[in-house]
């Protein structure tokens, strides 16, 4: 990450202060766009986390003990079950400041993958920890004949 730059030397270190991923989201920016622009997912899309491995040193490489390399950069991705092609996708560079503390993390990351697909139709599976309350209600109000949910 020391050597990669993709952006003019002198708004370096302002461009740094407001994006810790600036160094190369506009790359990033570019590929999401792409992949979007250019592949249509099918009905079903799965989001997870994914560490691309990384020795390098920088605010947001992340430790977790229980993927195979230990090190590296936490991406939340959202991918076309069918394909495994990425269709959304940010990093996790810490706390986030747009996220309000009242809303999970879980919930923000899900909503924010899926918000170019929002009112498409599509099925979404995730794990344990993007599952809530919030979610298996609001499946659980989608469907008509599922009137125990609105019971007062």
């Amino acid at each position: 990450m020391r050597f990669i730059l993709f952006d003019k030397k002198s708004e370096k270190s302002q461009h740094l202060r407001t994006n810790k991923f600036a160094m190369v989201s506009t790359v990033w920016d570019r590929f999401i766009e792409n992949s979007q622009n250019c592949y249509k997912p099918g009905a079903y899309i799965t989001v997870d986390e994914q560490l691309f491995p990384s020795k390098t040193r920088c605010r947001f490489t992340r430790y977790m003990p229980n993927k195979p390399d230990k090190f590296g950069i936490k991406f939340w991705l959202a991918c076309d079950v069918n394909s495994k092609c990425i269709i959304n996708g940010f990093p996790y560079l810490g706390k986030d400041e747009k996220r309000e503390n009242s809303i999970p993390l879980g919930k923000f990351v899900v909503l924010k993958l899926m918000e170019p697909f929002t009112g498409c139709g599509r099925n979404v599976t995730t794990d344990n920890f993007f599952t809530s309350f919030f979610f298996t209600y609001h499946k659980a109000t989608c469907k008509k004949n599922y009137s125990c949910w609105n019971k007062q």
